[in-house]
């Protein structure tokens, strides 16, 4: 039995899925994925807020605590909304971000070379290693290194050429 093209596209989003929420949980990787989950815990309480506020409520306060946990304290509005609106505030903010920012990748290639604008996006390996190792305590071991040159020295002949 044969699975269709449409199925196996389903079980592999699915497959990936799984192994995004494995990896989110392997302990050794907890630094490096720490401050996206602060700021996830930020956009789901302020998300209980905005509903507070968009549903004629007032939206009084907010804290996020350094275990990943949050609470944020409103009085009013529809409680079905507010209570609810952590998830989907979340998931709509990353879809926002999401589409912002290809519509900037879209809109750089219509002002500069795509092969310009692609190098540009290949850089983000240079900022990863350099914020590994000063913000995270990662060793500047010599493959590291030159891999980040490698990258940058591309982007500078592709910018001088």
């Amino acid at each position: 039995m044969a699975i269709d093209r449409g199925w196996r596209r389903w079980f592999a989003l699915a497959g990936l899925a799984l192994l995004l929420i494995g990896l989110w949980q392997v302990p050794w990787l907890g630094g490096a994925v720490y401050p996206f989950r602060v700021f996830g815990t930020f956009v789901h309480e302020l998300s209980h807020g905005l509903a507070a506020i968009a549903t004629g409520g007032d939206f009084v306060r907010f804290a996020v605590s350094p275990d990943l946990s949050g609470v944020a304290h409103s009085a009013g509005g529809w409680r079905v909304v507010v209570a609810s609106a952590g998830y989907i505030g979340s998931a709509v903010f990353g879809g926002v971000l999401s589409f912002v920012s290809y519509g900037l990748v879209l809109w750089a290639m219509t002002q500069a070379s795509i092969a310009g604008i692609s190098a540009l996006r290949e850089t983000s390996v240079v900022f990863a290693a350099v914020i590994g190792m000063l913000f995270l305590g990662e060793k500047a071991g010599a493959h590291r290194i030159a891999g980040a040159l490698t990258v940058a020295c591309g982007a500078l002949l592709l910018k001088l050429g």
